[in-house]
């Protein structure tokens, strides 16, 4: 039984995990909408800045789909951990849960990858927008 409760923790485990950085992904998802949001209603009232924004609208709509897609990969690897726990406690085969905790975990690297690429093309914007 203990050996049970040991291999259920390793999912949940990593489902807190993914839940407190879907909060940061998600915080971060908002701010990039609500900015274009404002910028867009500025761009179509600002007939002379428009080329200036839309450079900087085009960078944000990709920065959205960059964390737009790191979001879908946490969430599907919190689904595949879902699986997991469930094949445990109903003793389905262990070959099964591996492969479930596997496609888990390759999702919550592929979500942390695309994280880190929004943090880097952030920063790669503001420079961009500083240096003007």
């Amino acid at each position: 039984m203990i050996e049970f409760v040991k291999l259920a923790l390793t999912p949940i485990v990593l489902i807190s995990a993914e839940g407190l950085i879907i909060l940061t992904a998600q915080n971060r998802y908002g701010r990039v909408i609500d900015r274009i949001r404002e910028l867009y209603s500025i761009y179509r009232a600002d007939v002379e800045r428009r080329d200036i924004l839309k450079t900087e609208l085009l960078i944000l709509l990709k920065r959205g789909k960059i964390l737009r897609n790191a979001m879908i990969f946490y969430f599907t690897s919190i689904f595949f951990c879902l699986i997991t726990s469930m094949g445990l406690f109903l003793r389905i085969r262990q070959s099964f849960c591996i492969i479930t905790f596997s496609i888990a975990l390759f999702l919550f690297i592929l979500g942390v990858i695309f994280s880190i690429w929004d943090l880097i093309f952030s920063y790669k914007a503001v420079e961009k927008e500083v240096s003007l």
